[in-house]
C-alpha cells in the first residue's frame, strides 16, 4: 500500500514554520551589520515596508497556484505543471541549496552565538583557520550536535513537533517585539533618531538598496506551498497565513534594528561612527544587538535575548529540515531520485531524505562560517527563482482562466523577481545587491553540478519528459559564462585592491624610513616591489582565467552530452516513427491479405450450421457437416491463437518451461498425428529419430512441439499429392541436436526466403493463395528457437521443395532424472465419476451450458455459479464433503477466480478451504498456468 504524507498542520502551526524559517540568526545580527550602514534606522523601516509589500505580491501568487495545485513541492510542482520539466529542475535545484544552506547557517549560529556570549566555552580541541575563519573542534562538535538533534526530532512525533516549534515562534516573535519596545522606552527617542539615515548618499538611494537584498530576508513565507499535502485547512487561507508571516518578519527586523541604536558603546558619538567601525571591535561590541541589550540590561538583557535568538535558530532548523524535505519528496516522486527517497516511515514522514540531508551536512562544520555565508548568498538566487516562476505559472494560469486580478500580480511578481536577479548578478549597479566574489564561483560550481546531475537524470529518462525545452539550458550556460566573467572581473579588482593597499603602505614605510629624500636605493626598492606586485596581477589574471576556462569547457562539455543525446532520442525516435509504420503497413498488408484466409472458415462454419438445420437430414449428413464445422473452427483457432502468440513475443513476455522430456516419444506423437493426413494426400511421410543417443533432455515441450507442428504442417499444406516429406533428428554430439524437415513441394522464391520468418508475410503465388494460413507461423517459430538458443536456416528454391535446418543444444538428463519410455506411452485408465459432484463457476450462459453438457456426459453431478461472489457463498454453505472439486473460471464480474479462490482459501472450515479448485479459462499461457497456482489453485 502507497503511504501518503499526512493533512495535521493548523494554520498556527504553518504560520510557526513560515515565520520561523524567515527569522533566524540574521534578524538580530543584520540590523546592526547591514541594515543600518546601508540606510539608518528611517532607511530600513521604509524598506522593510516596500518589502513586505513586494513580497505580498509574491505572496498573492503562491496563494494562488495553491489552491490549483495543493501538493508538495511548492514551485517545483508548479513549475512542472505549466514549463515542463526541464524548467522545474532548474527550479528545484537552485531552491534545494537555498534551503539546505539555511540548514548549515543556522546550525553554525549556534556556534556563533557561543563564541560571541560565552567566549571561549566551546574552543576545545584542536584548531585551524580556513577563509580567514578560526575553527575549532569544540565549535565543529557542537554543530554537527546541533544538526543531529533537529534532524531527529524532525523523523518523529510531527505533531509534537509542531506544537513546539510554534511555542517557540510565538516566543520569539512577542519576546522580541517587547525586549525591542523596553530597550527603547530606555533610551531618548531624539537622540536615538538624530541620524534617520546612513551617510553619504540619498536616503531614497539607501531605501533602495536595502530593498534589493531583501528577499533573503522574507524567505520562508513561502514554505506553506511546500506544506500544501500536510495542512488540515482550505488552502483558501494560505494567503492570510502568509501575509501574517511577512508582516511579523517585518515587525521583528524594525524592532532589532531600533534595539541595535537604542544606546551605542560611550566611545562612538552615535550609531553611525559605531556601526562604521563594527570591524575593529569584537565580543558583544561586535554586535549591537546584544551590546544594547548588555548596556541596557546586563547580564539578564543578554541571557534573555540569547533564548530567543535560540528560540529563532530551533524554529529556522525545524522549518528548514522540513521544507528541504518536502521538496526533495516531491523531485523523488517524479523518480529523478532513488525510490528509497519517495518512502514515508510510520509517521508518515520522508524519514530517508532528512537523514540523508543530516549526512551531507557532516563536512559543513569543518569549512568555516566564512565559507557558508558565501552557500547563504546563493540563496537569495534560489529563492528569486522560485518566485520567478511561480509568478509566471500565476500568469499563464490566471489568462486562461481569465483572473485579471492575479493576471496583474502575475506580472507584477515576475517583474520584482527579475528586477532583484538583475541586481544581485550586474555588478556595480547596485553595490549592496551584489553576490560576494566567493558566491558567485560557489554559483558556478552549483551551476556545473546542475548541469551534470541532470545529465544523469536526462539518460535515465525512458518516458523522455526532459530535453523539451533546450532555451532553459542555453540560459543555464549563459549564467555559468556570465557568473564566471563577473567571479574573475571581482577576483581581479580584490587583487588590485589589495596591490593599492600594499604599494601605499609601503610608500608610508619608505616615507617613514627615509623621510622625504630621494635618492637611488630608494626608487630601485620601489621599482622592485611595483614590480613584484604587478607578478602577483599577472599570475593572479592567469590562474584566475584557467579555472574560468576549465568552468566554462566543462560546462560546455556537458551541454554538448546533453544535446548529443537529445539528437540521438530525435534520430531514434525517427527511426521507431519510421519503423512502426513499416509494422503497420505490414499488418495493414496482412490483414487485407488474410482477410479471406479469416473470412473461409467463418464461412463454412456459418454455411454447413444452415446446412445441418435442414429438414429430413439423415444423422450421416449431419455428422458430415459437424465434421467440417469442426475442422473450419479449429482452423479460425489456429489463425486467434498465433495473432495472440505473436503479440505475447512482441511484448517480451514469452519464457521458457523448462522439464525433462524424451524427444523420440516427441517426434513419435508427430508421426501418428499427421499420420492420416499423410495417407489422405499420399505423401510419403518419414520420421527418422534414430541417431539419437540421448533422448531425455531439458526442454519446453510446448514450444518444441509448436516448431514441429509449424515447419510440418507448412510441408504438408505445399507439398503436392505423391510427394515426399522427411523429418530427421540426429545427435551431432552430446546435447547437440540437429533437426531437418525436408518436402519436395513447391518451394520459395529467394526474395521471399529472405523475409519467411518475418511476421505477417506470406508470399502470393496462384498456388500459395488457394492455401490457408495466418502468415505468423514462421515468426513464432524462429523467436521461439532464438528463445531457445538455436539457430533455423532454411534452403529452398521454386518447385525444388524447401528444407529447414534447426541447430538446438539441449541440456541431457540422465535416465533416472527423466521418465522412461515406457512410463510416456502410458495409457490413462478408466475413472467412474458418478459418485463425485462438483461446482461448475462460469459467467458465460454458452460457455456453463457447454460444459455442464460435456461434464455431465461422463457421469459427473454438476451444480452451478454464475460468478466468484457466487461461488464462495455456495462453497461457505454446503456441508463439507457436498464438492468434491471446483472448476472456476478466471475473467468474472462481481469477482474473479483469482479473489474467489483466495476467499474460499481463507473460508474458517478447514475442509473448505482445501477444496480442490481446478482452474477452467481461456487464459492458457504459461503465466496464467502460474498466475492459477499462486492465486492457490490446484490445476489449469
Amino acid at each position: 500500500m502507497v503511504i501518503e504524507l499526512e493533512k495535521y498542520l493548523t494554520p498556527l502551526a504553518v504560520w510557526g514554520l513560515t515565520f520561523g524559517c524567515a527569522i533566524g540568526w540574521g534578524s538580530i545580527v543584520m540590523p546592526g551589520t547591514t541594515f543600518l550602514p546601508t540606510a539608518g534606522p528611517v532607511g530600513t523601516i521604509c524598506a522593510m515596508a516596500i518589502g513586505a509589500t513586494i513580497m505580498l505580491v509574491i505572496a498573492a501568487n503562491y496563494h494562488y497556484m495553491i489552491n490549483k495545485n495543493p501538493d508538495c513541492g511548492g514551485a517545483f510542482t508548479f513549475t512542472k505543471k505549466y514549463f515542463g520539466y526541464d524548467h522545474a529542475f532548474l527550479c528545484a535545484w537552485f531552491l534545494w541549496i537555498a534551503y539546505i544552506s539555511l540548514i548549515w547557517a543556522n546550525a553554525t549560529a549556534f556556534v556563533l552565538i557561543g563564541r560571541n556570549i560565552f567566549g571561549s566555552f566551546y574552543r576545545a580541541g584542536f584548531n585551524y583557520t580556513i577563509f580567514g575563519y578560526d575553527v575549532y573542534f569544540g565549535e565543529i562538535i557542537f554543530a554537527l550536535t546541533m544538526l543531529a538533534i533537529f534532524g531527529l526530532i524532525s523523523t518523529r512525533n510531527k505533531i509534537f513537533v509542531s506544537r513546539l516549534n510554534t511555542c517557540f515562534a510565538i516566543f520569539f516573535l512577542f519576546a522580541g517585539l517587547i525586549f525591542s519596545a523596553a530597550a527603547f522606552n530606555q533610551s531618548t527617542v531624539p537622540k536615538v533618531f538624530e541620524y534617520a539615515f546612513a551617510d553619504f548618499e540619498p536616503p531614497i538611494y539607501q531605501i533602495f538598496k536595502l530593498v534589493t537584498i531583501l528577499p533573503w530576508a522574507f524567505i520562508g513565507f513561502e514554505i506553506i506551498s511546500h506544506a500544501a499535502s500536510e495542512i488540515n485547512f482550505s488552502p483558501k487561507k494560505s494567503f492570510k497565513i502568509m501575509s501574517a508571516t511577512i508582516i511579523s518578519t517585518a515587525l521583528f527586523y524594525c524592532a532589532t534594528t531600533i534595539l541595535a541604536i537604542s544606546v551605542v558603546p560611550e566611545k562612538f558619538l552615535n550609531w553611525q561612527r559605531y556601526v562604521d567601525n563594527l570591524y575593529k571591535l569584537e565580543g558583544l561590541e561586535a554586535l549591537p544587538t546584544f551590546n544594547a541589550a548588555n548596556q541596557l540590561f546586563g547580564d539578564g538583557g543578554v541571557l534573555f535575548l540569547s533564548l530567543i535568538v535560540l528560540a529563532a535558530l530551533s524554529t529556522s532548523m525545524i522549518g528548514f529540515y522540513f521544507v528541504t524535505s518536502r521538496l526533495t519528496y516531491a523531485v523523488a516522486k517524479e523518480n529523478l531520485l532513488p525510490k528509497k527517497f519517495a518512502t514515508l516511515n510510520d509517521e508518515k514522514i520522508p524519514e530517508n531524505i532528512i537523514f540523508f540531508i543530516m549526512a551531507v551536512s557532516i563536512f559543513i562544520p569543518f569549512l568555516g562560517r566564512t565559507a557558508i555565508s558565501w552557500l547563504t548568498d546563493v540563496t537569495t538566487v534560489g529563492a528569486t527563482i522560485a518566485y520567478t516562476y511561480t509568478s509566471a505559472t500565476t500568469y499563464i494560469t490566471a489568462k486562461k482562466l481569465g483572473d485579471t486580478k492575479f493576471k496583474i500580480t502575475g506580472v507584477l511578481g515576475v517583474i520584482f523577481s527579475v528586477g532583484f536577479i538583475i541586481l544581485l548578478f550586474v555588478p556595480s549597479l547596485i553595490q549592496t545587491a551584489t553576490l560576494t566574489t566567493e558566491s558567485y564561483f560557489v554559483f558556478v560550481i552549483w551551476s556545473i553540478l546542475g548541469f551534470a546531475f541532470f545529465k544523469n537524470v536526462f539518460t535515465r529518462d525512458k518516458v523522455h519528459r526532459f530535453g523539451k525545452s533546450v532555451i532553459v539550458w542555453i540560459a543555464m550556460v549563459f549564467l555559468i559564462f556570465f557568473g564566471s566573467l563577473v567571479w574573475m572581473r571581482q577576483s581581479t579588482d580584490d587583487s588590485i585592491s589589495k596591490i593599492v593597499v600594499n604599494i601605499s603602505n609601503f610608500y608610508e614605510d619608505e616615507l617613514a624610513r627615509f623621510g622625504i629624500r630621494l635618492h637611488a636605493y630608494r626608487q630601485l626598492q620601489e621599482e622592485n616591489y611595483i614590480k613584484e606586485q604587478m607578478q602577483v596581477v599577472r599570475t593572479s589574471l592567469f590562474s584566475g582565467s584557467l579555472v574560468q576556462m576549465i568552468l566554462i569547457l566543462f560546462s560546455l562539455f556537458i551541454m554538448f552530452s546533453i544535446y548529443s543525446t537529445m539528437r540521438n532520442r530525435e534520430r531514434d525516435a525517427e527511426l521507431a516513427k519510421i519503423k512502426a509504420e513499416e509494422n503497420s503497413k505490414a499488418k495493414t498488408t496482412f490483414l487485407s491479405n488474410m482477410s479471406h484466409d479469416i473470412r473461409t472458415p467463418m464461412n463454412a462454419i456459418i454455411g454447413y450450421t444452415n446446412l445441418a438445420r435442414r429438414e429430413n437430414l439423415s444423422m450421416e449428413e449431419v455428422q458430415e457437416f459437424l465434421s467440417k464445422i469442426e475442422t473450419s473452427s479449429k482452423h479460425l483457432l489456429n489463425l486467434i491463437n498465433d495473432v495472440l502468440e505473436m503479440s505475447r513475443i512482441e511484448s517480451g513476455r514469452t519464457e521458457l518451461n523448462l522439464s525433462p522430456h524424451n524427444l523420440k516419444k516427441i517426434l513419435r506423437e508427430l508421426e501418428d498425428m499427421f499420420a492420416t493426413q499423410m495417407q489422405t494426400k499420399n505423401i510419403d511421410f518419414i520420421v527418422d529419430a534414430s541417431e539419437i543417443k540421448n533422448p531425455v533432455v531439458l526442454c519446453d515441450d510446448q514450444k518444441l512441439n509448436r516448431i514441429l507442428l509449424n515447419l510440418t504442417s507448412n510441408a504438408y499444406k505445399f507439398t503436392p499429392e505423391g510427394g515426399t516429406i522427411e523429418i530427421t533428428l540426429t545427435e551431432l554430439e552430446v546435447g547437440n541436436y540437429e533437426l531437418r524437415i525436408k518436402d519436395s513441394g513447391i518451394g520459395m522464391s529467394a526474395d521471399f526466403a529472405a523475409t519467411v520468418f518475418e511476421p505477417f508475410t506470406r508470399e502470393r503465388t496462384s498456388t500459395v493463395s488457394k492455401i490457408q494460413g495466418t502468415g505468423l507461423g514462421m515468426a513464432i517459430t524462429k523467436n521461439f528457437v532464438d528463445l531457445m538458443g538455436g539457430t533455423i536456416e532454411v534452403k529452398t528454391a521454386p518447385n525444388q521443395g524447401t528444407e529447414f535446418i534447426i541447430n538446438l543444444k539441449l541440456k541431457v538428463e540422465s535416465s533416472k532424472n527423466g521418465k522412461p519410455e515406457s512410463e510416456f506411452s502410458a495409457m490413462p485408465t478408466e475413472i467412474d465419476f458418478t459418485q463425485k459432484k462438483i461446482l461448475l463457476v462460469e459467467d458465460v450462459e454458452i460457455n456453463r451450458e457447454i460444459a455442464l453438457m460435456i461434464l455431465t456426459e461422463v457421469g459427473l453431478q454438476v451444480e452451478t455459479a454464475v460468478n466468484g461472489a457466487d461461488a464462495v457463498e455456495k462453497i461457505s454453505n454446503s456441508k463439507p464433503g457436498d464438492f468434491d472439486a471446483v472448476l472456476m473460471d478466471i475473467q468474472m464480474p462481481v469477482m474473479n477466480g483469482y479473489e474467489a479462490t483466495a476467499k474460499i482459501r481463507a473460508l474458517k472450515n478447514p475442509e473448505h478451504a482445501k477444496i480442490p479448485i481446478i482452474a477452467m479459462t481461456a487464459n492458457a499461457f504459461s503465466e496464467d498456468v502460474e498466475n492459477a497456482r499462486k492465486a492457490g489453485m490446484n490445476a489449469h
